[in-house]
């Protein structure tokens, strides 16, 4: 089973007046090994990816709405999508393999603690 901790988080961006707070933005991390995680942001003109260790997973726990989700990648069954622009939901959702259709990052909160996810909050 893969693990994956699923980030949200606020966005400064034009559009995060119309989102949920605290859901304006998400990415998600996938565990390597004990002290190695890949880091995917997706962005508008861009999707980040980066090797990093678990201090900055630590940061995203103590900072933000976080979702810890164990899934086997191995016999995914992906779907074509038509067309589906480049947001940060539609990369994780790719990444994760869900098909079902989210457009907000609260969506995709939703949706994957419904299925399986646990919230991760820290108080």
């Amino acid at each position: 089973m893969d693990q994956f901790y699923i980030v949200f988080e606020d966005t400064t961006m034009w559009y995060g007046k119309f989102l949920k707070k605290g859901f304006g933005h998400c990415s998600v991390f996938k565990k390597v090994s004990d002290d190695k995680y890949i880091f995917i942001d997706p962005f508008t003109s861009y999707v980040g990816v980066y090797l990093v260790n678990p201090e900055l997973l630590h940061h995203k726990l103590l900072t933000a709405n976080v979702l810890y989700l164990e899934k086997d990648l191995t016999n995914l069954k992906r779907k074509s999508k038509l067309i589906v622009p480049l947001t940060c939901v539609s990369v994780v959702c790719e990444v994760l393999g869900v098909e079902k259709s989210t457009y907000t990052p609260f969506q995709l909160y939703q949706h994957l603690l419904l299925n399986g996810a646990v919230s991760t909050l820290i108080n």
